[in-house]
């Protein structure tokens, strides 16, 4: 009873005004978040597309050193300087492939490849794949890896300027 009296005496007072104005920002904190998502940039998609079907690809080259000369030329083309950087930083730090997020790949996985832009922030992109896996009791299951990238351009055209971990 006594809530009862105190919402009555603070509509009386004005406090409808106070309820309609706290309903209104929360309505434009709304529109605006929804306003501020970033747009996936179909060029983006592409470029991401096109490295990782190629990269993960070399890794089924029967030719080892073929596959790594293959390796090396996407990484060339397709990473800034930054990014070199990070791979070696992550590679040597975690014995793994930063790009991948693994020690191998195989071209079966890439269609399973998923590309996705960030809700925050438009330069953040993820990679996800599934791969198959062996668990404690060797019973296969898939695996789900995902990569987080940042991406710059780069005299017009889409690079990967960062290796973000962990992205999971």
């Amino acid at each position: 009873m006594v809530f009862k009296a105190v919402i009555k005496r603070f509509l009386k007072h004005g406090g409808q005004y106070v309820i309609v104005g706290c309903a209104a920002l929360f309505l434009m904190s709304i529109t605006l978040k929804r306003q501020s998502k970033p747009d996936t940039d179909p060029e983006a998609i592409l470029m991401l597309k096109s490295f990782y079907t190629a990269y993960m690809s070399a890794f089924s080259i029967k030719d080892a050193h073929k596959g790594e000369q293959v390796m090396l030329e996407l990484r060339a083309k397709y990473l800034t300087a930054n990014a070199q950087k990070d791979y070696v930083h992550i590679g040597d730090e975690q014995d793994m492939d930063a790009i991948v997020n693994g020690q191998d790949s195989d071209e079966k996985w890439t269609k399973s490849l998923v590309f996705k832009n960030d809700q925050e922030n438009s330069n953040v992109y993820y990679v996800s794949y599934s791969s198959p896996d062996l668990d404690k009791k060797h019973k296969e299951y898939l695996r789900l890896t995902t990569i987080m990238l940042l991406l710059t351009k780069e005299d017009g055209q889409y690079k990967i300027d960062h290796l973000l971990y962990p992205a999971d």
